[in-house]
């Protein structure tokens, strides 16, 4: 690490003391160094991460800690584990810096301490000395702390040297179909191709406009991470025992309302639970459609309810605009008249904080005391494992030492519980089940309900979810971890986090991608905190598709710590069930169905509880017993793929050649010595197998198409990829006719009776006798069936 730092140390060398090095480091980052050598021009947050941090992490971070040995004092570091742990450092080291002594010509103590400079009390000892690399590194922080602002703007910019992006309509292919589970237009495409970048923003702007970006990729998005499907079939036992729910309303359901649904009494509790279940989802689909600030999913003032739920909580003011629909959201509020008191009471709305169903699915024990709630919070809305926070070195027997409440004496259990605690005495008002307590009592043994270094006001105990929405909405950690929550959304990867073993020889490798990847999201968190943002998240979206995180697909040849630094940059990511279904269905135009189900998701949009046979075999999650999703592929999953693929091609390729030439997805008619043929009626040899080199050409155009179609690739006849596609189509051409040309027992020209295409795949309408394609003579139609079962297997099919 220090060989990396050294051409960048020289600027500090000619300056022992800070004085010195105050007037040799003027336009700190830029200019000139004492021996004429150009720096880099960096802005300070950019030095401190990219070279103070290391330093400071590896020689003070395992005291100056919550739970270290120099926790007393005002220097206490964040742990990686932490959101923004970076810039609250910076700010940290900043008030620490600007402190001197005058026995020591007014340096700072941040140098004096570490150094253990004469008459300075340093309980660590002599850490680093004044000569060593690290102590320059640390002097050229101070100096330009000292400085009244940056001369150089912090960037991401030079981290992603090498990588290869998506060009812009292959972009707008991509996020087509993860955001809106469709392919572009041609219309679409050729607007990005001629208007470029600023096109494809636009383009990706209006792709957030469409019901299926709200509905299943913004859904999906937080039902992997809010679980609360989970009650899919049973929400309303949740709430059962709150005395604002009736949860069996729907026994007693007059004639009027049974028929105003269509609906049984049974169906009447199914949608009622769907409609509990999937309230926090229904929420932030909510903020997002009505382009409202973000943070509002946990500081809303009202609860989503369908016509059903609410029946179940017993609100009234919520407008609905449709008759007839079990599932329309819409806001409402919850009050209710206190059995005991008989006071009216409003229940104390906060988002998803208060939902009766994400309180359910998080619970707590009388033991727990909100514990894990507490933590929920700061992993969902703060980006933090707050776990994690505490693997930093410490004295194991710490805890043992306290004999009386560790939790909030011992260094070594307060670093959790320091910051977990008051978030848990926030949420004192629910109980278990997640029904609100108006008269709430708080353990004396804990620490103070509250938020950081805020405390909750007794007067608000009640009411602790709504004061803690809004200080989680005015923590900057929310903007990241809305950021993290959407990444993943987008590709299925964690944020990453600062390594720490020091011994790793590519260590610098990896902190420089975590570093380019923190840079890349602070920035995308700050405009999306920025006034003119509003909180909108379709911000944050948009620029991260626009970032090398989503569009990265290719690279010069790297070295092994360059390929560290770019491992976590863009590339595809294994699709998940449901975007699979939506890419199938999209490229080839009708789903994989088996008997009339959808092996790959719920058969039934409408009920979500419904899961499809393989949905789980893929990698899938339950919200039960499988919470987490698999993102590398497994052999079970494999032969899933491949099923899929041999069924999907059997049945998708007579469909798309019984379509009319211009609607046809996959073998769009090709050019053949100025006609336009149908590439089913071309052979590529004839009876004596001979090349028919006309024939050879629309059928390499044929394939040209389909790669472009199906997979997004552009390539020439000429292409290897295409040679090998081609060479599967002759070879399997060649062997079926060879078959079908036996004297005994020779092969059918019938198509399999599941390949036939001689009914709509979607309605069972059967086609004319004269127009079905039943028949596959000359073995041209099962050719092209093995040619899209090999691309339906590609890499590049299966992820995106």
């Amino acid at each position: 690490m220090a060989s990396i730092r050294k051409w960048r140390l020289r600027a500090v060398a000619a300056g022992v003391g800070m004085l010195a090095a105050t007037s040799a480091f003027v336009g700190a980052g830029c200019g000139n160094d004492a021996e004429g050598v150009n720096i880099e021009c960096d802005s300070t947050r950019a030095y401190f991460a990219e070279f103070a941090w290391p330093v400071v992490q590896q020689n003070c971070s395992g005291c100056h800690n919550p739970q270290g040995a120099a926790r007393e004092s005002k220097y206490i570091l964040k742990g990686p584990a932490e959101a923004g742990f970076l810039d609250d450092n910076l700010k940290v080291i900043k008030q620490v810096a600007s402190l001197r002594s005058n026995e020591h010509d007014g340096q700072s103590l941040f140098l004096l301490m570490p150094t253990n400079a004469e008459g300075i009390k340093h309980g660590g000892g002599n850490v680093i000395t004044r000569d060593s690399d690290e102590y320059k590194t640390l002097l050229g922080l101070v100096v330009r702390l000292q400085q009244n602002e940056d001369t150089c703007a912090s960037t991401a910019e030079g981290a992603y040297t090498g990588v290869e992006l998506l060009s812009p309509a292959d972009t707008l292919r991509k996020a087509s179909l993860m955001l809106a589970g469709r392919l572009p237009t041609a219309a679409e495409t050729a607007a990005v191709k001629e208007g470029g970048e600023e096109a494809l923003q636009a383009a990706v702007e209006r792709l957030m406009t469409e019901d299926k970006f709200y509905s299943d990729f913004l859904r999906r998005t937080f039902a992997d991470l809010f679980l609360t499907d989970f009650y899919l079939n049973n929400a309303d036992n949740q709430v059962a025992g709150a005395p604002y729910a009736n949860p069996d309303w729907y026994q007693t359901a007059d004639k009027e309302i049974l028929t105003q649904y269509g609906l049984s009494a049974d169906e009447l509790r199914r949608y009622t639970n769907i409609g509990i279940a999937q309230e926090p989802l229904a929420l932030v689909e909510h903020v997002v459609r009505n382009d409202r600030p973000f943070s509002e999913i946990i500081t809303a003032d009202y609860i989503m309810v369908t016509p059903l739920s609410a029946r179940t909580y017993g609100i009234t003011d919520a407008e609905f605009t449709k008759t007839n629909d079990p599932l329309e959201y819409a806001e409402g509020h919850l009050s209710y008249v206190d059995p005991e008191s008989g006071e009216m009471l409003q229940f104390p709305h906060a988002g998803v904080l208060s939902s009766p169903i994400f309180l359910s699915r998080f619970p707590t024990t009388d033991t727990n005391r909100n514990r894990h709630r507490a933590r929920i919070v700061y992993d969902f809305f703060l980006g933090t494992d707050i776990l994690q926070t505490a693997e930093q070195p410490l004295d194991q027997s710490a805890a043992e030492k306290i004999s009386i409440n560790p939790t909030l004496f011992a260094p070594a259990c307060t670093v959790c519980h320091a910051n977990i605690d008051p978030v848990a005495g926030a949420f004192q008002a629910f109980d278990e089940e997640g029904r609100w307590n108006p008269s709430p009592t708080w353990y004396k043994d804990m620490f103070a309900p509250g938020f950081g270094s805020r405390e909750l006001p007794t007067a608000e105990f009640a009411y602790g979810v709504q004061w803690l929405g809004l200080q989680i909405a005015n923590d900057d950690r929310f903007a990241l971890s809305t950021v993290y929550n959407i990444y993943k959304g987008l590709t299925g990867q964690e944020a990453l986090t600062a390594p720490g073993d020091f011994q790793d020889p590519l260590y610098a490798a990896k902190f420089h991608s975590f570093l380019a990847q923190a840079n890349t999201f602070r920035a995308i968190a700050d405009h999306f905190l920025a006034p003119a943002s509003n909180q909108n998240v379709k911000q944050v979206i948009r620029e991260l598709v626009m970032s090398p995180y989503f569009r990265a697909q290719n690279s010069i040849p790297l070295t092994s710590e360059q390929e560290a630094s770019l491992a976590e940059v863009g590339m595809g990511h294994l699709l998940t069930p449901e975007q699979l279904h939506n890419k199938i269905t999209a490229v080839m135009g009708m789903p994989w169905m088996e008997n009339g189900n959808n092996p790959m998701l719920t058969t039934n949009p409408r009920d979500p509880s419904d899961l499809g046979r393989f949905q789980l075999f893929y990698g899938g999650q339950d919200a039960d017993t499988v919470t987490t999703r698999i993102t590398a592929p497994n052999g079970l999953m494999a032969a899933v793929a491949e099923r899929m693929a041999t069924q999907m091609s059997c049945r998708a390729v007579p469909q798309d050649v019984y379509r009319p030439a211009d609607q046809r997805l996959l073998l769009k008619f090709v050019d053949v010595n100025g006609k336009q043929v149908d590439p089913v009626d071309l052979q590529p040899e004839d009876d004596n197998g001979i090349s028919i080199q006309a024939a050879e050409a629309g059928i390499r155009q044929a394939i040209v198409n389909l790669h472009e179609h199906m997979l997004g690739e552009h390539l020439t006849p000429t292409h290897p990829e295409v040679e090998r596609t081609y060479k599967l189509f002759l070879e399997t051409w060649r062997e079926g006719k060879q078959k079908m040309a036996l004297s005994e027992q020779p092969l059918s020209p019938n198509l399999p009776g599941e390949c036939q295409a001689d009914q709509d795949p979607y309605t069972g309408v059967a086609y004319p006798d004269e127009d079905s394609i039943t028949e596959d003579s000359d073995y041209t139609i099962r050719a092209w069936m093995a040619v899209v079962t090999y691309l339906l297997t590609d890499y590049q099919f299966l992820y995106e």
